[in-house]
C-alpha cells in the first residue's frame, strides 16, 4: 500500500502491478482493494487463533553450518533440550529449514520458541544454549522477538 501512494504523485498517474502466485492470498486481496481496517482485524485474528505476536513472544534460534548433517543434528539435539526445559512454560516449533536455506555456503535450520510466559522462557532458552557445546563449524544465531523468519 505504502509503494502504490508513490506511484500517482504525478501526471500522468502510475500504474501499480501486483506479481505473486496466490492472488486469492487475503492479504494480497485486501491490499489491492485498499481495504487497511480489513486487513489488519483479519491479521490480528489469525494471530491470536495461531498464538502469535502480539499473543505471545517469540524467540527464533537459528543453527547455521556449512556441513549440513552437522548442522541438522545440532538442531535437533538443540529441539530437544528446548522441549524439555520448556515443556510447562512454552512450545517449540522445529527444528525445520530455514525458507532461505543456505547463505554464503551456510546450510540453515530454526527453532522458534513461542511463549506467553516470556520471562520464565527467556531465562530457560539462555540456560540451555548456555549448556549446549555446538560441534565445531555449527553457529546458533538467537533473536528475540524477530521481524521476520527467514
Amino acid at each position: 500500500m505504502q509503494v502504490s501512494g508513490r506511484a500517482g504523485r504525478t501526471l500522468p498517474d502510475g500504474t501499480v502491478l501486483i506479481q505473486t502466485f496466490h492472488p486469492e492470498n487475503p492479504a494480497i486481496r485486501l491490499a489491492k482493494e485498499g481495504k487497511l481496517e480489513e486487513f489488519y482485524t483479519t491479521e490480528l485474528e489469525q494471530r491470536r487463533l495461531l498464538a502469535f505476536p502480539p499473543f505471545s513472544r517469540l524467540i527464533r534460534i537459528v543453527v547455521r553450518a556449512r556441513d549440513e548433517k552437522k548442522g541438522d543434528a545440532a538442531a535437533a539435539e538443540l529441539g530437544r533440550a528446548l522441549a524439555s526445559r520448556l515443556a510447562d512454560t512454552a512450545e517449540v516449533l522445529g527444528p525445520a529449514e530455514c525458507p532461505i536455506a543456505r547463505i554464503s555456503g551456510s546450510h540453515r535450520a530454526h527453532l522458534i520458541v513461542r511463549t506467553r510466559r516470556f520471562p520464565e522462557a527467556h531465562e530457560r532458552v539462555a540456560a540451555v544454549l548456555d549448556d549446549s557445546r555446538p560441534a565445531s563449524g555449527v553457529h546458533f544465531e538467537v533473536d528475540v522477538d524477530p521481524l521476520a523468519l527467514l
